[in-house]
């Protein structure tokens, strides 16, 4: 996609993508799940899941392997045979294949992900089939779940000089347009941060968010910094966890009298190369 306009040549080979992703699927239903990202929309990256089995929608975000394919053209095309988790707890094994376009750009990816937990007991015939490479047994590559908007925005964030660049050359492309009508001024490009402004500068890495509140939980700490609903607070170790104020809803607010977080937190992962949700 470029400049919001739908490259056809791109298109195209996602388009004939969808089409192997849906027969392979079909080809082993019940066994093996196989899905299609489109990696030129990454919040919203799956294109088509066929044969689901770990309880994801067409729409959902793409995860680790995808980001990084986004970053990095030369990242591996092919990750094959690593071991796996579906939500439910049943082991996997997974293979993710990246597919570029004419301009050696990562465009899609095809992932299938086999569900060894109703193979594994027949051992002797099936032992092949149901093995994972040894590169991956100690760091796992990814686990199965969406990843949260949140999560992405940490992944791909660039730094505040990266990001003033990109909108600068933004901003020059379209003053640069002809046909502006009399009612429009082209205004001086005025980059403004909000990291600084909510004071989000120079706090402790948030090393998790808050997921929801249950009965008889806390959440204590010291109030950061306020950025829209997200209050992030320092933790008794000294970290930082985020709370979107909107989970509040009919909570009591009370003193917190030195408690500490004792409710759900869903910890961000960062370790390069390791993926936090299912191809």
């Amino acid at each position: 996609m470029v400049g919001g306009v739908v490259d056809g040549a791109d298109e195209h080979l996602i388009g004939e993508a969808e089409k192997i992703a849906v027969a392979l699927g079909r080809m082993f239903p019940g066994l093996c799940e196989v899905v299609l990202h489109d990696l030129r929309d990454p919040g919203h990256a799956i294109r088509a899941i066929e044969n689901n089995l770990s309880g994801r929608r067409v729409g959902d975000s793409a995860t680790e392997l995808g980001l990084a394919r986004i970053a990095d053209p030369e990242y591996p095309s092919v990750i094959q045979n690593y071991p796996n988790r579906f939500p439910d707890g049943r082991p996997a094994k997974s293979t993710s294949i990246g597919i570029k376009n004419e301009a050696g750009e990562y465009v899609a990816a095809l992932c299938l992900n086999l569900d060894v937990s109703v193979l594994s007991p027949v051992t002797l015939a099936l032992a092949n089939l149901v093995a994972t490479d040894t590169e991956h047994r100690e760091q796992p590559l990814e686990t199965l779940r969406d990843r949260t908007t949140r999560e992405l925005r940490r992944a791909v964030e660039e730094s505040a000089a990266e990001r003033a660049a990109e909108i600068a050359e933004l901003h020059a492309r379209a003053v640069a347009l002809g046909g502006w009508p009399e009612s429009l001024t082209r205004a001086p490009y005025r980059p403004v941060d909000h990291v600084g402004i909510f004071g989000l500068a120079g706090l402790p890495t948030a090393v998790g968010e808050v997921t929801g509140l249950v009965a008889g939980g806390s959440v204590g700490g010291r109030l950061l910094a306020a950025a829209g609903p997200d209050l992030h607070l320092e933790t008794a170790d000294g970290g930082a966890v985020v709370l979107d104020t909107r989970l509040m809803t009919g909570w009591e607010l009370v003193p917190a009298d030195g408690a500490d977080i004792t409710v759900p937190v869903r910890e961000f992962r960062e370790a390069p190369g390791v993926q936090d949700g299912l191809f």
